[in-house]
């Protein structure tokens, strides 16, 4: 933990130098249309274990970068994580189970430019669906039970961007989200559904072709 944070602090410092340098730079900059993306922050492998039934949201995302002059931007990302533990030992000696995530969002965002900072205020949808099956052979009515969570968000997003070259870019971004989660049971007709408002943060790296 206390290497992720240091790691984040000195990306976050090095991103403002860089700001602050671009800021005396009045060359127009031309932005590459196509570009690929991944979120450097957040990503912890234990996670896909330790997970709240209620927030069915760790996998990592990639992004699939479009932009459209030096105007506007459609970014779509996706991500899947599956785990099959056949041998019980994360949940219960003797039950299998196998959980199934995947992610799918979109930003939307107008662009503009000052010095190598490309700024991105814009609009942020996500969806995802988390499937946790689990097979016990001495349940006898009822050896297999299924819960399945949806989510859906959408909120406003802030992001800014320094390019180290046409083809390279590290940012950071900032986002209010309003998020409509749903829990369903196969072992029940009965579904449970919350409602959250949470800020959420990001440092992405963008490679642009």
């Amino acid at each position: 933990m206390k290497n992720k944070i240091t790691l984040t602090v000195a990306l976050s410092l090095v991103c403002l130098l860089q700001v602050v340098k671009a800021q005396k730079n009045n060359d127009s900059l031309a932005l590459r249309t196509f570009g690929f993306g991944v979120n450097v922050q957040n990503f912890n492998p234990g996670n896909l274990y330790i997970y709240d039934a209620e927030y069915p949201t760790y996998t990592e995302n990639y992004l699939f970068t479009f932009n459209i002059e030096n105007v506007f931007r459609i970014e779509p990302e996706i991500g899947i994580s599956t785990i099959n533990d056949t041998s019980g030992i994360y949940y219960n000696p003797g039950v299998s189970q196998k959980i199934t995530v995947i992610n799918y969002g979109l930003t939307l965002a107008y662009m503009f430019q000052k010095g190598n900072v490309n700024f991105t205020p814009g609009i942020h949808l996500q969806t995802s669906s988390f499937t946790d099956t689990q097979k016990d052979p001495t349940n006898i009515q009822n050896p297999t039970s299924t819960i399945t969570i949806s989510m859906f968000g959408v909120g406003p997003e802030l992001g800014a961007e320094y390019y180290f070259s046409k083809h390279f870019s590290f940012g950071a971004e900032i986002s209010l989200i309003y998020t409509s989660i749903t829990q369903k049971s196969s072992e029940s007709s009965f579904s449970d559904s919350i409602t959250t408002f949470n800020t959420s943060t990001g440092l992405y790296v963008r490679f642009f072709f």
